[in-house]
Parts: structure tokens; C-alpha cells; sequence
């Protein structure tokens, strides 16, 4: 498999980048009166240093706290840090726990993030056949990156 890409992370092929519909002080204001989603964004803001510095801890504080609210995309994005090791020690196991849990209750990113864990091998022998199907049912719904995982594998 290639490089894959996900989170809004800019890549040699795009020029993506993460945008907020609303100002980061009313993330804060929302996050803080128990808004996962927000809370997720927050989260996303403090990983990729949006509009706040670049802060490992405080991502991960806003991820979990969302995940405990039930925001299926805190879950992928909390793996997403497991995977890469970005403040915690690396565990494909915890991550791909979330990312099961995540896809099952319907997160297309968490698919696609499945998908790499299986299509690289991560918690067991590599399957690119298994990771197709989790790119492609991602790719359905939406997910810019699991299109270009499969074009990558294909």
C-alpha cells in the first residue's frame, strides 16, 4: 500500500485543509457546555494547530472527552492518535477498537481508518481485500482520503 491520508493532514496531491464554520471561541464556549461535536472540533483545532497553537495534550483531552459523549468522529480521531503515537504511546489495538466501534455505529471516516489498519497490517497479517471493502464503503459516503486509498491499492 501507499501513503494514506486522513484528518485533513495536507499532502503531497492536495492542498486540503481544515475549516471551521464557526469561530474557535465559540468552540470553546460549545465544548465547555458538553457539545461532542464541538468538543471533536476542538480537538481537531489543538492536533492541527487551527486558529490555536498546536497543542498533543489538549487534542487529546477534547477527542476523549467527546468519545464519551458518543461523537463517532472524536472515536476515529482518537485512533487516528493511537495509530500515529501523537501523545500517547502507540497501540494499533486500542486504535482499532475505536475505529470498530466507530465504524459500526456509522462513521465513514473510521471505515477508511479501519481500512488502513487492516490494509497495512497493523494488529494482524495484512488483508488489502478486507481493506478495498472499508475504503470503498467509505469512499460511498464521502471520504476524499479512502478514494485515494483505493486508487492507491488497486
Amino acid at each position: 500500500m501507499g501513503q494514506v491520508y486522513e484528518m485533513g493532514k495536507q499532502s503531497p496531491q492536495t492542498e486540503q485543509k481544515i475549516r471551521f464554520d464557526v469561530p474557535t471561541g465559540i468552540l470553546w464556549l460549545r465544548a465547555m457546555e458538553q457539545d461532542p461535536e464541538a468538543q471533536n472540533c476542538l480537538g481537531t483545532a489543538f492536533l492541527e494547530g487551527v486558529d490555536v497553537d498546536q497543542n498533543l495534550a489538549a487534542a487529546y483531552f477534547w477527542f476523549k472527552s467527546a468519545c464519551n459523549l458518543g461523537c463517532l468522529n472524536a472515536m476515529s480521531n482518537l485512533a487516528y492518535m493511537y495509530i500515529e503515537g501523537l501523545y500517547v504511546e502507540r497501540n494499533y489495538s486500542i486504535a482499532r477498537f475505536l475505529v470498530e466501534e466507530a465504524a459500526a455505529r456509522g462513521c465513514p471516516h473510521a471505515e477508511n481508518n479501519l481500512g488502513v489498519i487492516i490494509g497495512f497490517g497493523l494488529t494482524e497479517e495484512a488483508d488489502e481485500t478486507l481493506a478495498k471493502v472499508s475504503f470503498a464503503i467509505a469512499a460511498k459516503r464521502g471520504v476524499v482520503a479512502a478514494r485515494k486509498n483505493l486508487e492507491l491499492i488497486a
